[in-house]
Parts: structure tokens; sequence; C-alpha cells
């Protein structure tokens, strides 16, 4: 196989990884938006009724509204990671003026 088709290949798998990591940042993005309107909850009844189980209840929540900003931000970099391949990819596939094709 030659260079360039060793790109193209890559290219296109990494276009494919992007488009899935993309539609995860998506999904957990609405994730995120959920899990923020059951820690508000949680954490207003924690305070209204003050007792031991809505105060873990409340912590639960947090806990999981942590996780998932953390996994937004782990994919978001994959995102960010799989952009700044691609750019270097169509670099090497599309020279620009005194660049010989790879």
């Amino acid at each position: 196989m030659t260079p360039q088709r060793n790109v193209e290949k890559r290219l296109k798998q990494v276009r494919d990884e992007l488009a899935r990591t993309r539609e995860a940042l998506r999904i957990i993005d609405e994730q995120i938006a959920y899990q923020r309107d059951v820690a508000h909850d949680a954490a207003t009844r924690a305070a209204v009724s003050a007792t031991p189980l809505a105060d873990r209840q409340r912590r639960e929540a947090a806990q999981d509204l942590r996780r998932l900003e953390r996994q937004h931000d782990e994919t978001a970099a994959r995102v960010a990671e799989l952009l700044e391949e691609q750019d270097e990819l169509l670099e090497r596939l599309l020279p620009g003026p005194g660049r010989a094709r790879a």
C-alpha cells in the first residue's frame, strides 16, 4: 500500500471515530442536563427534609453529575485530538505551496 493510500485509510478511520465521538458527546450533554436537574432536586429535598436518606441521595446525585462532567471532559478532549490528527492527515494528503505529496 502506498503512503498516500495509508493516509487516506487513516483519514477515513479518524472521520468515522470523530463522528462516533461527537455523537457520544451529544448524548453525554443530554445526560448532564438531566443529572443537573436530579442533583438540584436532591439538594432541595435534603435541605427541606434534613434526613440522612435525603442527604445521601444528594451526595449520590452530585457524584453522578461529577462523573458525567469528567466523562464529558475526556470525550471533548478526544474530539480535539481527532480534529488535530485529521488536520495533520489532510496536510499530508493535500500539500501546500512548496510541499511534496506523501
